[in-house]
């Protein structure tokens, strides 16, 4: 699409499985190329230390405000002998307003080679920075978004950078 260009869809949604109830539908879905250029970030999440997870937790636990653009970074390996772990980042709108952000998550992994993950997950950062890429959501009051999740096998490695700027609301937890 060019910039300004709109482009509707018509998707087509199938739910089933064990404990769900069989349903098919269609969702009408818009996509608008908006002319959109990343701020300077100014703060920084990181989340490495410790490197192998042994036990659940939080990789971030912070909040974010209109015109404070982040950028996070994290770099996990699951313990050889260790449960499975999921991993989740979510974005909670805690406000009363509605909350419009602009994000570019990218996740590698998981694998069993910690260097090409990491090097996987930069190097797609980097081409989505370069070119301005990635999409905005609206949360509304108390509404949860779903920005990565991975299943990490014992010995695998994730590794994921993004980019978030909130436009418009009031706070948001990350």
């Amino acid at each position: 699409l060019n910039p300004g260009q709109l482009l509707k869809l018509i998707i087509p949604v199938k739910v089933a499985g064990a404990n769900y109830i069989k349903s098919v539908n269609k969702a009408n879905v818009t996509v608008e190329n908006v002319n959109y250029r990343w701020q300077v970030p100014q703060l920084l999440f990181l989340s490495n230390k410790p490197e192998v997870i042994r036990e659940d937790g939080d990789l971030f636990k912070s909040k974010l405000k209109v015109g404070t653009p982040a950028r996070y970074f994290y770099h996990h390996v699951n313990a050889r002998h260790a449960a499975w772990r999921r991993l989740y980042i979510t974005i909670e709108n805690i406000s009363k307003i509605p909350a419009k952000i602009f994000i570019s998550p990218v996740g590698a992994g998981p694998s069993s080679d910690e260097l090409f993950v990491g090097h996987q997950a930069v190097t797609e950062f980097f081409h989505t920075r370069r070119k301005h890429q990635g999409w905005f959501i609206t949360l509304k009051p108390g509404t949860r978004f779903l920005l990565e999740k991975r299943l990490v096998k014992n010995g695998q490695t994730v590794s994921g950078l993004g980019y978030i700027n909130m436009v418009e609301g009031a706070e948001v937890s990350f």
